[in-house]
């Protein structure tokens, strides 16, 4: 069982390091690795349940996500199942799978220094694609490859997953320096999108930033996943 275990902690880190790379330049990559995930959620809950101890706001967030999930279910029983109802269950299933998503991070060592990483590089990936669409292509707005709606808020969320992850850089320069270089660029390719959403978003953001540093680490790594679960 230990060594299924390691297995799933070293498949979970490396998903979360990749997953926010493409998260808004290539289709699909977003879904795809957030099923690799839920799947090792699912998996290491089902080797190892003695982990599994919540404190009460742990308790209330899940409750709150399943619930949402339960409430979309009842809603398309009781307004009849049509064509939009069965297009949406995929994206409502993903509240969910919020609980082994969460344990799973929460549980390996290190899963949040690595989903940090992997922000810094989506947001040069973003800030590189946002520039050439609106500097070189001549587009009104950056797109990516869900358009401007979706590029602006998402690279927002990663920029403040990458500010409340400075102390997990240690004493790497380079980490620390591709970090805070990062932070203006993902700001800057928000811009490019010029969407409301954005603006509004990066000051509400920084007030959560704000708020969490005075809560509880496990409450950080809470927050932290759900945002990247509902701007996903």
């Amino acid at each position: 069982m230990n060594r299924s275990i390691d297995i799933i902690d070293v498949a979970t880190k490396w998903a979360l390091f990749l997953f926010p790379i493409g998260l808004v330049t290539v289709k699909h990559w977003a879904s795809g690795f957030f099923i690799i995930l839920a799947l090792l959620g699912l998996f290491s809950l089902r080797k190892n349940l003695s982990f599994v101890k919540l404190q009460r706001e742990e308790k209330v967030v899940i409750l709150l996500f399943a619930l949402l999930f339960f409430s979309f279910l009842l809603s398309a029983t009781v307004n009849g199942w049509e064509s939009h109802h069965v297009r949406h269950i995929e994206d409502e299933t993903r509240f969910l799978l919020f609980a082994p998503l969460y344990l799973l991070i929460r549980r390996v060592d290190g899963a949040m220094k690595y989903l940090v990483q992997g922000s810094v590089l989506g947001i040069f990936v973003t800030f590189g694609v946002a520039t050439y669409e609106v500097f070189e292509l001549g587009f009104s707005r950056a797109s990516g490859a869900y358009g401007p709606l979706r590029i602006g808020p998402i690279v927002c969320v990663m920029v403040f997953v990458v500010i409340n992850g400075l102390q997990l850089m240690g004493n790497s320069r380079l980490w620390r320096s591709m970090l805070l270089i990062s932070i203006p660029l993902g700001l800057y390719a928000s811009y490019l999108s010029v969407t409301r959403t954005s603006y509004v978003l990066v000051i509400l953001l920084f007030i959560v930033t704000i708020l969490m540093q005075l809560n509880t680490k496990r409450l950080k790594a809470m927050m932290l996943v759900s945002l990247v679960l509902i701007t996903h």
